[in-house]
């Protein structure tokens, strides 16, 4: 990509990496929808609005997660139950932590007063695409 190397720096973009990741399956529209507006709050300097849409994101999957079956219960509750969905307890187990600590990395944008820099606004989109994307690819697997 000749232009990332000649014409970004013209535009002062010297200190930033393009990377090349995969669209998220159109049939996940509102979870596209709270990413790209997460992607655009970031290029306007808002982190803290970052994290909500990401937040809103996450929810949005999790609610998918259910719908589509794959659910357990505990303490009476609801829960998406990520084992099944990827047929492996090792790997739902280490999806659903992640999911539980970036949910909770994400409730600070929530709350008013709290400072978010860019660089976790930053961390909470790539985590939270990658999260999307894989959990998004398995949904679709398992029709």
């Amino acid at each position: 990509m000749w232009w990332v190397e000649k014409i970004l720096p013209s535009f002062e973009f010297k200190s930033i990496s393009l990377l090349e990741i995969p669209k998220i399956d159109p049939n996940f529209t509102e979870i596209i929808n709270h990413i790209e507006e997460a992607h655009r709050q970031n290029s306007m300097s808002k982190p803290k609005n970052v994290l909500i849409e990401c937040r809103k994101a996450l929810e949005t999957l999790t609610l998918e997660v259910k719908k589509r079956g794959f659910k357990k219960k505990i303490d009476n509750k609801p829960v998406p139950d990520w084992s099944e969905l990827f047929k492996d307890k090792n790997t739902g187990d280490i999806i659903g932590t992640i999911n539980q600590k970036l949910n909770a990395f994400l409730v600070p944008g929530a709350h008013a007063g709290s400072a978010i820099s860019r660089e976790e606004a930053d961390f909470a989109l790539l985590v939270t695409h990658g999260i999307v994307m894989m959990v998004s690819e398995k949904l679709i697997e398992s029709k």
